[in-house]
């Protein structure tokens, strides 16, 4: 009896160790599958390894994207440029600031979100020069799935206007410039995030109305800006270039591998011009289209009638649209037309001579300007390309201007008195 005892206490005893152990196997298993993952953050998200995050949520079905990625994530409270196509959020970020600005957030709050470490959690300026692209891990009780973040230290801006035309490739036509189709205005919105703003969010207007079009080439984007309810045309200062209902947004061509010589031209002819109505404001941005990224883009306002202030009788006109040449040169401010005259020279910018020149034509003097400075730097492509050969020896003289003997002599004295100023000068420095 007592051996019978004895072996009834061990039985007990082996299947109380059992159970323990059961119990211990199971809370080992389930915690990690409740609990957040505790470790250091980014932005407002934790941040940890994929092979950590795949063994504990590795059950879950794994898409590469998700259809409400757009939705789901969010940056400072709201949703931020998005690109379909590569699953990518564009956000813009101060390259000043050692630390990383904003936090992000997700809408639903049955899904966790995670930074995925990769060494690039502490190098922003780095993260940034280099186009890296961060990871965020996505998670629910039955999915998972990992988005892309690319931070920039330009200004992002993003236009949804569903059925703007898309640009078609034509094998059998590459110069654009043939096309003279002018597309019709579709209604949409615009967001500009820059980190000028204190909580890097979309410049006030985020979900107003804008009118927009495309350029057959799809190189030139103009948007009006106008009130909720689209009644009225609305005047916002767009990263600090004062208050316009109407910008321009100018495709950096993918000729220049420089991607510079565009926002040189421009910035060139604000230091030839001495009228500071005729300096033209412009910043490069990165521009999402449709929830597709388009790549960098140069905004500026629109030169027309508003944005010089223009009295009825006076009016802005492009050369081209001028039904003859010879009337706008007919009466011009000299000044204006040496500085242009020295632009045109010091950028080799031949195109703008007889195309993309914006006229303010007052009833007097004739004022000129540059409108898109594409052709610029011996960038000169298509049907241009024999410009090229002329960007060093070609010089800008009155008889462009359609001027002759004295008047014509006094022009281009005053264009070499400019050049000399110039290499004296801003050319010099």
């Amino acid at each position: 009896m007592e051996w019978t005892g004895f072996w009834r206490r061990v039985d007990m005893w082996v299947k109380r160790m059992i159970a323990i152990a059961v119990i211990v196997t199971a809370i080992v298993w389930l915690v990690p599958k409740f609990k957040k993952i505790e470790t250091e953050t980014m932005m407002g998200l934790a941040v940890s390894s994929e092979e950590t995050l795949r063994q504990q949520w590795g059950e879950r079905t794994f898409y590469d994207s998700l259809d409400n990625a757009k939705e789901l994530l969010l940056f400072n409270g709201s949703p931020v440029p998005y690109d379909k196509d590569t699953n990518t959020f564009y956000i813009t970020q101060n390259v000043e600031n050692g630390s990383f600005d904003g936090e992000f957030g997700v809408s639903d709050s049955k899904v966790d979100a995670y930074f995925l470490s990769d060494g690039y959690e502490t190098t922003k300026s780095t993260g940034i020069y280099e186009g890296h692209v961060y990871r965020i891990w996505l998670c629910d009780d039955s999915c998972a799935s990992i988005c892309n973040v690319i931070f920039t230290g330009l200004p992002v801006i993003s236009v949804d206007a569903d059925g703007l035309p898309e640009v078609k490739d034509d094998e059998n036509d590459n110069d654009d410039t043939y096309k003279t189709d002018d597309p019709e205005y579709i209604d949409g919105e615009i967001a500009v995030w820059s980190s000028e703003d204190e909580d890097l969010g979309g410049i006030s207007d985020r979900g107003s109305r804008i009118e927009c079009k495309r350029s057959a080439s799809g190189e030139t984007i103009t948007c009006k800006l106008r009130s909720k309810d689209g009644s009225d045309n609305k005047k916002v200062s767009l990263l600090s270039m004062g208050k316009h209902d109407a910008w321009k947004l100018y495709k950096v061509p993918e000729t220049d591998e420089t991607s510079i010589r565009m926002m040189m031209a421009y910035r060139l002819w604000n230091e030839c011009t001495n009228v500071d109505k005729l300096s033209v404001p412009c910043r490069f941005v990165e521009l999402v289209l449709n929830d597709g990224y388009e790549g960098l883009y140069i905004l500026r306002p629109r030169t027309d009638d508003d944005y010089f202030d223009l009295p009825d009788e006076d009016m802005v006109i492009k050369l081209e649209d001028t039904p003859a040449e010879d009337e706008i040169y007919g009466t011009y401010s000299p000044q204006n037309a040496a500085e242009y005259g020295l632009w045109l020279q010091a950028t080799g910018a031949y195109v703008n001579l007889y195309e993309d020149v914006v006229v303010i034509d007052d009833g007097r003097d004739s004022l000129f300007l540059p409108g898109k400075a594409e052709y610029v730097f011996g960038s000169f492509p298509g049907r241009y390309a024999y410009l090229g050969y002329q960007f060093d020896q070609r010089i800008i003289t009155a008889a462009e201007f359609k001027r002759q003997g004295e008047e014509a002599d006094a022009l281009d004295r005053e264009i070499a008195s400019l050049w000399i100023g110039a290499r004296q000068s801003f050319l010099g420095d």
